[in-house]
């Protein structure tokens, strides 16, 4: 058997009220994006979360024009 530290979990400070979220995105589910059961399916996830991420980058400045111009880019992998 293995032996558990039981030591207290670290308490960390709420986010203070000049912290900032970003609304990175707002897409709405269609009705093709359900599963059999009738629940967000992982394409529909990973699209989801592929906008995010590019409106999550427009917003710290890695806009099109900055990754043309430094020559960045990513490569995608079939899903």
């Amino acid at each position: 058997m293995m032996s558990w530290d039981d030591r207290e979990s670290e308490r960390r400070p709420d986010a203070d009220k000049a912290s900032s979220w970003l609304q990175s995105s707002a897409l709405i589910v269609r009705p093709d994006q359900a599963d059999w059961s009738g629940r967000y399916e992982l394409g529909a996830i990973i699209e989801q979360f592929t906008a995010a991420n590019i409106q999550a980058q427009n917003a710290i400045g890695m806009s099109p024009s900055y990754l043309r111009s430094k020559r960045k880019g990513f490569s995608t992998a079939e899903y």
